[in-house]
């Protein structure tokens, strides 16, 4: 997105990392929400900004680029985050809503590292939790960002844009921060990348405008300083700003400054990489080329229905990549005249799933299918006097279901919604 610099207003604050701005909504951001101008800075420290503060050239850059591609993903997931686009005019800055932060700090761990080591003497270091362990910190670079339980938060009574941070919404940040460690852990697996702990921070949406209630938000920044990132596991191949931390004062100089630099570019070119939702650029993945699924329906020699089966395989492609991101999905009528064509095509091809509408398997096509390749097929059958289920919006979602869950195996964009869709509505069953 291209913002206009006129709209840019005042400095409303100033971290050690990043700088806020006032911006003018005119109206082309897709929101009504109050929005902020973000500029990223090239300061990097160690130790509570105590430590070896240095610039770096071209951070704030990096930064921007890793913290966009991470948002945009998780937006186009549907989680609810403040922000909304980069800006394609300055390579350090992107819009955002408008929030007031919520003085805590997320920190979601797989692998026991860091400060959870000094609370918890007796657990050694690169203790694997079963399920990711979700701490409380609140604000307070004094004495170094305590740790603080439920019951404390809940006491401290915090009203943040007129939300009430009570246990309610306690719990749902709590769930929030497993799933958005849960999801960005999934993708990094994909390149066998160990995401070993996360920080996260919410916000409430400024609800000045209009009579919106107040929002909770996923908001800040996500990139190499606020995650572990280990190649294959390995801590000795870290790849995050631990390697900076490890510098005591006075022993980080120009090539190590460098050094640093490039790390995080490398970090950041594999997450616009595979945070990316064009598929045909996640050249670092297996992801799904030429067709991902075919759907048949039986021509006319074999039903009457067939434009009522063909129609309805029609809306249910354009469903699954609008909703899902699904691309290279082919519909096409069957009969016996095709059919050795259609087993020559799918022993050359990439696709993962094969869906068959109608009542085709009355001509066993699936068993047919099913013992010339290695391909998963679902038979759906439906009462073709129900011309509610030509709708889109009237999809069976029992099939849908059915096709999402197969395609999440290998798809990790369609396996973050239905985790989302799974941790606050459960209309899915867990996996």
């Amino acid at each position: 997105m291209d913002i206009n610099q006129s709209l840019i207003g005042d400095l409303i604050s100033e971290g050690k990392t990043k700088q806020v701005y006032h911006l003018k909504n005119d109206g082309t951001f897709g929101t009504n929400d109050s929005l902020v101008y973000v500029k990223n800075k090239d300061n990097i420290s160690a130790g509570d900004n105590s430590r070896n503060r240095r610039i770096m050239l071209g951070k704030g850059r990096i930064t921007c680029e890793t913290s966009s591609a991470i948002f945009g993903y998780l937006n186009a997931v549907g989680l609810d985050t403040a922000f909304i686009a980069r800006d394609r005019n300055c390579d350090n800055g992107f819009v955002a809503k408008h929030c007031q932060m919520i003085p805590i700090e997320l920190v979601i761990r797989r692998i026991a590292m860091g400060t959870y080591l000094k609370l918890n003497p007796d657990v050694s270091e690169g203790y694997r939790f079963l399920t990711p362990l979700v701490e409380i910190h609140i604000k307070d670079d004094a004495n170094h960002d305590p740790l603080w339980s439920v019951d404390r938060l809940v006491g401290e009574q915090f009203v943040i844009n007129g939300l009430s941070v009570d246990r309610d919404v306690i719990d749902r940040i709590l769930k929030l921060a497993k799933l958005v460690y849960e999801i960005l852990e999934r993708v990094w697996h994909t390149i066998d990348y160990q995401l070993v702990d996360l920080k996260v921070e919410f916000g409430v949406v400024d609800n000045s405008i209009g009579d919106t209630k107040p929002r909770l938000v996923l908001a800040d920044i996500i990139d190499n300083e606020t995650w572990r990132l280990w190649p294959s596991g390995d801590k000795k191949q870290m790849v995050d700003k631990q390697i900076y931390r490890e510098y005591s004062e006075g022993q980080v100089d120009d090539q190590v400054i460098d050094y640093v630099r490039t790390v995080f570019q490398n970090v950041s070119d594999l997450t616009q990489q595979l945070f990316s939702l064009e598929k045909k650029s996640k050249k670092c993945l297996k992801y799904l080329p030429k067709e991902s699924i075919i759907i048949l329906t039986a021509d006319e020699s074999h039903t009457t229905s067939s434009e009522d089966n063909h129609c309805l395989a029609q809306n249910l492609s354009k469903y699954l990549h609008n909703e899902y991101n699904i691309s290279g999905i082919t519909v096409q009528k069957i009969g016996d005249h095709c059919w050795q064509q259609l087993v020559d095509k799918l022993s050359q091809s990439y696709c993962q799933l094969i869906v068959t509408i109608g009542c085709i398997d009355n001509d066993n096509y699936s068993s047919k299918i099913a013992t010339s390749v290695a391909i998963p097929v679902i038979d759906y059958c439906y009462d073709v006097n129900h011309n509610s289920l030509l709708d889109p919006k009237l999809l069976d979602k029992n099939l849908v279901n059915q096709i999402i869950k197969i395609m999440a195996i290998n798809d990790q964009f369609i396996w973050s919604k239905i985790k989302l869709r799974q941790c606050f509505d459960s209309t899915l069953d867990d996996n």
